[in-house]
């Protein structure tokens, strides 16, 4: 084995060690589907152990068709309206893709992550996801009309309560009904029954009016 060999041995080794020793793989989901309202979450995730590794950046590649590719969001980007990024641990990330058009699902992405580890930079990708349409008249179907509890039985009690009110407001009424007529029925049978009596003045017996007579002429 000559020198230029043994050199190029040294470096693969030294590198596939290296690797070995601080690599690390981009794991994001095969496809994800896009909501009734246009919207969609992709999840990026890396598997590094390393005690004092710390990721750098995180970012999220569009691929068209036509094997384009450019970069639609970055962490820290501030001025990015349909794309929002949330850390839901420190290897994983979301990413929240809004108003997707039509053209999105003929289109790819891929994450990408850089992590460092002892001051030293390593910049992995995930296999791009693809999207899908959503299924919203599907999953309309399956789900069962809702269903409203049936009206809970009266308990008998309360109900014996019902009719004794009931009967004791038509006794009342009744009563008062009675009363009223027969008082109606008194004041006219007084009104028949009472007569006209002239008051006129007593006359003055006639021989009291002769005693009365003789004893002022004599």
């Amino acid at each position: 084995m000559n020198t230029c060999n043994f050199n190029l041995f040294f470096i693969l080794t030294v590198r596939f060690i290296f690797y070995q020793s601080h690599g690390f793989h981009v794991i994001q989901p095969q496809n994800r589907t896009i909501n009734p309202d246009n919207s969609v979450t992709i999840s990026c995730e890396h598997d590094s152990t390393a005690p004092d590794s710390s990721v750098v950046d995180v970012r999220l590649y569009r691929i068209n068709p036509n094997g384009q590719k450019f970069i639609i969001y970055q962490k820290g980007m501030k001025n990015s309206k349909n794309i929002l990024m949330y850390s839901e641990n420190s290897n994983k990330f979301i990413f929240i893709m809004l108003n997707n058009v039509p053209e999105a699902i003929n289109a790819t992405y891929e994450c990408e992550i850089t992590v460092q580890e002892n001051e030293i930079d390593y910049t992995n990708r995930g296999k791009p996801t693809q999207l899908l349409h959503g299924e919203k008249k599907t999953e309309e179907r399956c789900h069962p009309p809702p269903s409203f509890p049936p009206p809970r039985p009266q308990p008998p009690l309360l109900r014996w309560i019902l009719i004794g009110l009931l009967a004791l407001m038509f006794l009342y009424s009744t009563f008062i009904t009675c009363f009223y007529i027969r008082l109606v029925m008194n004041i006219n049978n007084d009104c028949e029954d009472s007569t006209y009596v002239e008051m006129r003045k007593t006359p003055v017996p006639r021989s009291q009016h002769y005693e009365i007579h003789a004893a002022y002429c004599s």
